[in-house]
């Protein structure tokens, strides 16, 4: 785990960590998101890449390095490479075309904070007990979790699954 490495190992693991992620996200989002996408559609797979996210953040402290870490780094890349396409284009079909220019602004800006905030957070966190920026994650995703219940899939998407 995550709590008995050195402060050089954990920069190093976390390079590693973070670009497994990305290289789990990457690939979902090109290889599994076409084919999942239309027999499924948005909205199942925004809660359900939020829900695989939740418990890749908050398990990610505890796992074993390597042994048990890349089953809760393909949680949290598999979710984030179905969260985030796929809240893109919700926000796409749900804005009206007048103002959807201004409405993808207001989403990148809110991103690009939450880009800034969150590793500000997380490092304060980090410097107080280790898994606090996981839990936080975690607990912070819940939210957006919970507002993905309320959206109600299209007549296509409810077709198609």
């Amino acid at each position: 785990s995550i709590f008995h490495l050195t402060e050089l190992e954990a920069k190093q693991q976390g390079g590693w960590i973070l670009a497994l992620v990305g290289i789990f996200g990457a690939l979902t989002q090109g290889l599994f998101l076409p084919k999942l996408l239309p027999r499924f559609g948005e909205v199942n797979l925004l809660r359900f890449g939020l829900a695989l996210t939740v418990p890749g953040l908050a398990l990610l402290p505890y796992s074993p390095i390597w042994s048990g870490i890349v089953f809760v780094i393909a949680l949290q890349g598999i979710g984030s490479g179905l969260t985030q396409p796929t809240l893109s284009a919700l926000v796409s079909k749900g804005a009206p075309a007048r103002i959807q220019g201004g409405i993808f602004g207001i989403t990148q800006s809110l991103g690009a904070m939450s880009r800034l905030i969150g590793p500000v957070a997380a490092n304060w966190l980090f410097a107080r007990n280790v898994a606090w920026p996981y839990w936080a994650g975690a607990l912070a995703v819940l939210f957006p979790l919970a507002a993905a219940w309320t959206l109600k899939a299209t007549k296509m998407e409810v077709a198609s699954a």
